[in-house]
C-alpha cells in the first residue's frame, strides 16, 4: 500500500477498525491494535515523507479558500450568459464553489445534491443533506436553511444557473431518474457523478479568475469546507452553529483541522457569514 501510495498513514484508522471487527465478528480478538500498531503506523507516516522526499515530490498545503475569492467567483457566475457546452460548463463550476462554501459542504455531499435537494422560497434557501459522510445508516436528513437575505446574491446565482441547466436539457429527452435528478448534471455527460468532480469545478472556476494559492498551497474540493469554517468562525460565528453547518459533532475536535484561527475578518468573509452572528439578526 505504500509503494502504490493507496493508502496514507493519515487515514488508516477505518481500515484498522475494518480488519478488527471482522476477527472479533469471527470470535477472534482483534490484532490491529495496541501500542505497536500505533507505532508501526506512525512510521509509516514517517516512511511516505521520506519516499515522498525522495522522489523530487514537492510537498502542498491543504490551503483553505478565501472568501473573496469566492466573492470574485460569484460575481463572474452571475455575468456568464452561456451559449452551448464551453460556456455552460464554467457557470455551473461557479454556482457549485459558492454553494459548496457556503454550505461547508463535503465534496460528495455538494456533488451528489439532486434537484429536489434545494427550494428557494421568499425569505429561505433549503438544503436538504442528502448524502452526509457517516450517516448513511440515519433514515431522516439534515435540513439547513440559510436567509435569503442572509448572502447577497446567491438566490439569484442559484437560480440563473437552473435555468441553464433546464435550457440545456429541454433541447435533448431525459432518460434515467439520475440523469434527470441530478442538480449539476448536463446532458452530455455520461455515468453518475463523483465526488472528485468538485476538485475540477474549484479549479476550473478559480482559474478563469486567475486565483492562485498561496505558495505551496493547493486549492481542491475541501478548500471551500475549509474556508467557510475558517471565515465564519473570523467574523464570529460560534464553533457550535460551525460543527452544525459542517456536520461535525459538538464535542469533536476534527473541526480545528479546517480552521485558520490566524484568519483576519473582512468584508468578503462577512458578505458570505455574517448571517452566522448573532449580531445579523439585530441589524
Amino acid at each position: 500500500m505504500l509503494d502504490k501510495g493507496m493508502v496514507q498513514a493519515s487515514n488508516m484508522q477505518p481500515y484498522l477498525s475494518a480488519i478488527n471487527n471482522y476477527q472479533e465478528d469471527m470470535g477472534f480478538p482483534g490484532p490491529a491494535k495496541g501500542r505497536a500498531v500505533s507505532r508501526a503506523v506512525k512510521g509509516m507516516s514517517r516512511l511516505q515523507v521520506q519516499a515522498a522526499e525522495a522522489a523530487g515530490e514537492e510537498q502542498t498545503v491543504w490551503t483553505w479558500l478565501p472568501a473573496g475569492h469566492v466573492s470574485a467567483v460569484h460575481e463572474h457566475g452571475l455575468g456568464l450568459e452561456p451559449v452551448g457546452r464551453a460556456a455552460t460548463e464554467p457557470l455551473r463550476a461557479c454556482t457549485y464553489v459558492v454553494f459548496a462554501f457556503v454550505t461547508f459542504g463535503r465534496p460528495e455531499t455538494g456533488v451528489s445534491m439532486r434537484r429536489e435537494h434545494i427550494s428557494i422560497t421568499g425569505d429561505d434557501i433549503s438544503v436538504v443533506l442528502h448524502k452526509e459522510k457517516g450517516r448513511g445508516h440515519v433514515r431522516l436528513r439534515r435540513r439547513l436553511t440559510i436567509p435569503a437575505a442572509g448572502v447577497a446574491g446567491l438566490v439569484q446565482l442559484l437560480q440563473h444557473w437552473q435555468q441553464v441547466r433546464d435550457a440545456c436539457w429541454g433541447q435533448r429527452p431525459v432518460t434515467g431518474s439520475e440523469v434527470q435528478g441530478s442538480y449539476w448534471r448536463l446532458p452530455w455527460e455520461q455515468g453518475k457523478l463523483q465526488s472528485a468532480q468538485a476538485n475540477g469545478w474549484v479549479q476550473l472556476a478559480l482559474g478563469r479568475l486567475g486565483c492562485v494559492p498561496p505558495e505551496g498551497g493547493h486549492f481542491s474540493g475541501h478548500s471551500t469546507r475549509k474556508g467557510a469554517c475558517t471565515c465564519a468562525r473570523a467574523v464570529g460565528a460560534a464553533l457550535e452553529k460551525c460543527c452544525f453547518l459542517g456536520g461535525w459533532s459538538q464535542l469533536s475536535s476534527a473541526i480545528h483541522s479546517y480552521i485558520d484561527p490566524a484568519a483576519v475578518p473582512d468584508e468578503h468573509m462577512e458578505k458570505y457569514f455574517g448571517w452566522t452572528t448573532p449580531r445579523w439578526r439585530q441589524q
